[in-house]
């Protein structure tokens, strides 16, 4: 029968606690991780407000445009069923499209309402109308530096609002998936995110 030695016991639990401390580390590093994701779709959808009226105009320009040239070319070349039905499949296309695009607006809209008074003017002008720091800065009368503060806050109190009312990634995705012209928005927004949160 083997003896083991108070060191060898010492040991082994040691390594238990380093294996335990590790495994928390790597869950704490992807939960960051997700944060810093939300946070990127967040701030991609802050700044992607300012087109998404546009796009609902353009997107009920082109069924009054589709309506119109189905009963046009229906008349002319006398296909009425092929021609009909498939001008109403484009037409459903078109709708589904523009409610994807309001459900965001309105999605977006309601993140912004959230927020205390004093920094709905740092989203106007930051991210709706997309001004520089400096002119934000002399807007507001406030120091560029103040701004850096508010903008790190007004995302970190987004993020809570979202946690809160059940608005996760997987949500927000699903809200933008058929909206690819998103995704280089995100990508330019997920780099200044992770520098926000490097310092």
């Amino acid at each position: 029968m083997s003896v083991i030695s108070k060191n060898c016991k010492i040991d082994i639990k040691n390594v238990k606690n380093n294996t335990k401390s590790i495994e928390n580390d790597k869950n704490f590093a992807k939960i960051e991780n997700q944060k810093i994701e939300l946070i990127s779709w967040i701030r991609t959808l802050l700044c992607v407000r300012k087109y998404l009226p546009n796009i609902i105009n353009v997107l009920d320009e082109l069924a009054i445009k589709t309506a119109t040239n189905s009963m046009y070319e229906s008349c002319i070349f006398g296909d009425m069923k092929n021609g009909t039905y498939n001008q109403i499949e484009r037409l459903m296309e078109i709708n589904e499209r523009k409610v994807s695009i309001i459900n965001i607006k309105l999605f977006v809209d309601s993140i912004i309402n959230s927020l205390e008074e004093k920094y709905l003017d740092f989203v106007k002008y930051k991210f709706i109308q997309g001004k520089s720091n400096k002119k934000v800065a002399e807007l507001l009368s406030v120091t560029e530096r103040t701004l850096c503060r508010w903008h790190k806050t007004v995302l970190e109190k987004l993020y809570k609002f979202c946690n809160v009312n059940g608005y996760s990634l997987k949500f927000i995705k699903e809200q933008i998936c058929h909206e690819k012209w998103i995704i280089p928005h995100y990508q330019k927004s997920k780099k200044l995110v992770e520098l926000l949160y490097a310092s």
